[in-house]
């Protein structure tokens, strides 16, 4: 559970350091962190409160200002993630998880869902919405109705927003042979006649030890860096401040890790130094919500890291609650991990090609032409 430790390492770090104000304020941040670890349900939302035009303002300095359409999303956006477990998250291991549930939505509803329950997956996602707000075309349901490729048929419910399953344990024993020679996997998988399937590869992650010394690296800089105050009490709720200098904090964290940056997955790079030069250095505070002792929620503006004064009031806002239960959805089209390969290939040779799957004129629809409602408008977005 490396995200609930990060967390708890970053809001109480400075508990170990300062004046007495700093130390008491410290404290109660370090009570309120650790009672998330001990927690066997914990949900997180992150969100933010802004305007297309004011993230676009905020990177207008960049080589490459943010997109139109990314800023309208990202200004709607809210991810959450919901975890259960039979232990305290802090003792889980990936056996212990019940249930997962990851969803990325607007103020409208759902964009995308993932929930993962023992080995199985279940994923729905708005595509039509995704290509509205991205600017790239997306065929319906009903334009690709008939030419999915043989096979690959379930492409037609991802389209509609239908629920889809996916078997974890079959997909890894599947895909941990791709792109070995002589690998089996079946078909076109890299497996020759009489191969013998490989071994499931095991997935990327920190191990506990890893994770630990992540945690105490983090912990480290933040009691170095961070100073918390006490922020008063308001809407129900006491409030710690806690505030540091941008770039420092960033480039002090990134140091402080790379030690150990030789035990991260594969594929993991931290940022060389030079690529942190041009973060702000200005001083920017989080604001922590505590309620009956348990942390609540944190926010923070981002528009202080801005230039510019008329930038004011971009809101970056987590929430902490306890998960809802989470449930195999029902009417979920079973995939096979074969099935679910070819479509996605399909899918990645009709975007390359500028068409639909099996349309040479769905590339070219019109959004305004969608005869119907997906079914993510007509089902309840709570399921």
């Amino acid at each position: 559970m490396i995200a609930v430790g990060c967390t708890a390492a970053l809001v109480t770090g400075a508990a170990g350091c300062g004046t007495v104000e700093q130390l008491s304020a410290g404290k109660k941040l370090s009570d309120a962190s650790g009672e998330l670890s001990e927690r066997k349900s914990l949900s997180v939302e992150l969100g933010l409160d802004a305007t297309p035009k004011q993230l676009i303002a905020l990177t207008e300095d960049e080589s490459e200002p943010m997109p139109a359409e990314a800023a309208k999303l990202l200004s709607q956006a809210r991810i959450s993630l919901s975890v259960q477990s039979r232990k305290p998250l802090k003792d889980s291991a990936a056996k212990d998880v019940t249930g997962t549930r990851f969803r990325i939505g607007t103020k409208d509803g759902d964009l995308a869902e993932y929930r993962l329950i023992g080995d199985d997956a279940y994923y729905r996602a708005d595509l039509q919405r995704f290509g509205k707000l991205s600017g790239v075309p997306v065929p319906t349901a009903g334009e690709m109705k008939g030419d999915a490729p043989k096979g690959a048929e379930f492409l037609e419910k991802v389209l509609a927003g239908e629920w889809i399953k996916i078997d974890t344990k079959e997909m890894g024993k599947l895909t941990s042979g791709l792109g070995a020679p002589g690998a089996g996997g079946g078909p076109g998988m890299g497996g020759g006649p009489g191969a013998k399937a490989s071994k499931p590869a095991p997935q990327p992650s920190l191990s506990a030890k890893t994770q630990q010394r992540v945690v105490e690296a983090i912990k480290g800089v933040v009691a170095d860096e961070v100073t918390v105050k006490d922020g008063g009490s308001r809407d129900g709720a006491d409030h710690l401040v806690a505030t540091a200098r941008f770039r420092t904090l960033l480039t002090s964290v990134v140091d402080a890790l790379r030690p150990i940056a030789a035990e991260f997955p594969p594929g993991t790079e931290l940022p060389k130094a030079k690529d942190l030069a041009d973060a702000p250095d200005k001083k920017i505070a989080v604001d922590f919500a505590l309620k009956d002792g348990k942390l609540a929620g944190a926010s923070t503006d981002l528009a202080r890291l801005d230039d510019d004064p008329a930038t004011k009031n971009v809101l970056l806002g987590l929430e902490f609650g306890d998960a809802k239960p989470v449930s195999a959805p029902a009417g979920a089209t079973e995939v096979t991990a074969e099935e679910l390969l070819k479509g996605v290939g399909s899918m990645m040779l009709g975007g390359m090609m500028g068409q639909g799957m099996g349309d040479d004129t769905a590339g070219d629809a019109s959004f305004g032409e969608s005869s119907g409602k997906s079914s993510f408008e007509e089902s309840s977005l709570g399921q």
